[in-house]
């Protein structure tokens, strides 16, 4: 969560006025070492599209946390896979005499094993450790949804009806008022020396996109301003210049001046933008602003799903199709085409063309090139998911699955029982 704005663990573990050292953990090994050797997929984040977004955006929040607190943001990147996040988390904190981890919640499978096996690690040492929510509007834990669809009620509506019994939504957190540096860092510098300045996460990776290395994929950094000010500009500018009024759902089409989709799914991903924070800023007056504020609670659902199913990204939750045959293999010729935007239908390959140059594709053209792929092509539903991640400026494991599982009609139904 890349903000100081209604950031729940920054903010309670600035409270007490005493020091804080904010930390960033990037550890992209320990996600291939669970994912390969289970015989799954690449599915960390090094070499994407949302890896090079973040080093903007961790550059913009280290600005920021030393131009108002002047203090910085630790970058904790290179550890080993035997040892772990969770363990140099814990030494860091030995090292500052920390008393206190304070973090924010995540429900991605490697994540939620860190966030344990810190815990864990934390009660041995004697240091207190306190996760948060700030990620989603509600926990997963809260929403009893398996009710409902023991009731009978398709997945969606019992999602919904258990969303909405899953308690109130929390209030949005100010900015903290201080939030002191530890007295041996150096923050003449930026990331307190923790990192270089111009790429925090060591060596630079080749794009998984373009084969170039990630830094020279600058045609996508012209795309998005990723900072928190940036983030909140265009959430006022969704709110106040028409996009929300014209807002109609899932049948938002039109582009242009005419556009209506907010285009703020990549600053929800990286934390610049609150998603509890955007709730509370938005007049829910009118049928617009609820109907764009549920499609945002899709994003619960989708968690909801991971949560429960932590196999979402590569395991059909219809196990009938578990040993499906697709008639397009990986190494398919018509597979790299439809990457590269050149299979011939033009729509397919406008969009295409347009996920791989800006890291974006609106909502009914995510789903017409994954119907192409999978409906047309015949290509295994999850090249269409590996690829997504790979190129998204959005990438999220947990929508992204949902979505590909959907397509490849391998998942749960969001209108049927069974």
């Amino acid at each position: 969560d890349l903000r100081l704005r209604d950031n729940p663990a920054l903010f309670r573990a600035s409270e007490s006025g005493g020091e804080v050292a904010p930390v960033f953990a990037w550890c992209p090994e320990e996600e291939r070492a669970q994912t390969l050797a289970a015989g799954g997929r690449d599915w960390s984040y090094e070499g994407t599209t949302l890896q090079l977004l973040t080093s903007t955006a961790l550059q913009a929040l280290d600005s920021d946390i030393n131009k108002w607190y002047a203090n910085r943001l630790w970058i904790l990147h290179g550890t080993s896979v035997d040892s772990g996040v969770a363990a140099a988390l814990l030494a860091l904190a030995k090292e500052l005499g920390a008393t206190e981890i304070h973090f924010n919640r995540r429900h991605e499978p490697t994540e939620r094993y860190r966030e344990a096996q810190l815990e864990q690690l934390c009660r041995s040492a004697g240091i207190i450790a306190k996760g948060h929510s700030g990620f989603l509007f509600r926990e997963p834990e809260q929403c009893p949804i398996f009710e409902a669809v023991g009731k009978g009620m398709h997945v969606f509506k019992a999602f919904w009806d258990g969303w909405h019994k899953g308690g109130n939504i929390r209030k949005a957190l100010p900015w903290p008022e201080t939030c002191s540096a530890p007295s041996s860092w150096s923050t003449s510098v930026a990331f307190a020396g923790s990192a270089e300045p111009k790429w925090p996460f060591g060596k630079v990776p080749m794009s998984r996109v373009t084969g170039r290395p990630l830094t020279e994929d600058l045609e996508l950094l012209e795309q998005w301003e990723m900072t928190e000010e940036a983030a909140q500009r265009a959430l006022q500018r969704f709110q106040e210049e028409g996009g929300l009024a014209r807002y109609k759902g899932s049948i938002t089409r039109d582009a242009g001046p005419k556009a209506k989709e907010s285009r703020l799914s990549p600053y929800f991903r990286l934390g610049l933008l609150s998603m509890v924070d955007a709730w509370w800023m938005t007049d829910q007056s009118s049928d617009q602003s609820r109907k764009w504020l549920r499609r945002c609670a899709w994003r619960d659902y989708s968690y909801w799903m991971l949560h429960h199913w932590p196999e979402l990204p590569e395991v059909p939750m219809r196990t009938a199709y578990a040993e499906f045959h697709w008639s397009t293999a990986r190494s398919d010729p018509k597979l790299e085409a439809w990457r590269q935007g050149k299979t011939g239908y033009p729509l397919v390959d406008a969009a295409m063309r347009e996920l791989r140059q800006t890291g974006y594709l609106q909502q009914n053209l995510r789903h017409t090139v994954g119907q192409f792929l999978v409906e047309t092509l015949g290509a295994d539903w999850r090249d269409g998911e590996e690829w997504f991640h790979i190129a998204l400026a959005d990438s999220d494991l947990a929508i992204n699955s949902m979505m590909w599982q959907h397509q490849g009609v391998v998942g749960v139904s969001q209108w049927l029982v069974g």
